[in-house]
């Protein structure tokens, strides 16, 4: 597949012609269809104007790329997740710390208190 099938490919998803589209980035008539290469400027234009990446333009293909996002994706939300797990953790074991500090002067009271007696 050629440059100019897959942007003739695009266009038609579209519902415009190819012509429609080279006057609409302001490039002279026919002049994708008659230009075997595609300037690196060119291909990041039609590139924003599609939302595609660049690389789309040479190859046709966008699985790789928008697997790989969605890889990516999929890891900033477990990511996320373990986040908020985490915070939960930090919580519990602040109360867990606190709760300790109480028993902990619970049983220093409660010596006291069985030292007292003992010296009775």
């Amino acid at each position: 597949m050629t440059t100019y099938d897959i942007i003739k490919e695009l266009c038609e998803a579209e519902g415009i012609s190819v012509s429609a589209l080279e006057k609409e980035m302001g490039y002279s008539n026919s002049s994708l269809a008659k230009s075997k290469t595609l300037s690196s400027e060119r291909v990041f234009e039609l590139s924003k104007r599609f939302g595609k990446p660049m690389e789309y333009f040479m190859t046709g293909e966008t699985e790789k790329h928008n697997d790989e996002l969605k890889r990516l994706e999929e890891k900033r939300e477990i990511l996320e997740r373990i986040n908020v797990c985490n915070a939960a953790i930090m919580e519990e074991y602040k109360k867990i710390a606190a709760l300790q500090a109480e028993l902990d002067a619970l049983e220093r009271k409660y010596d006291a208190i069985k030292a007292l007696e003992a010296l009775k």
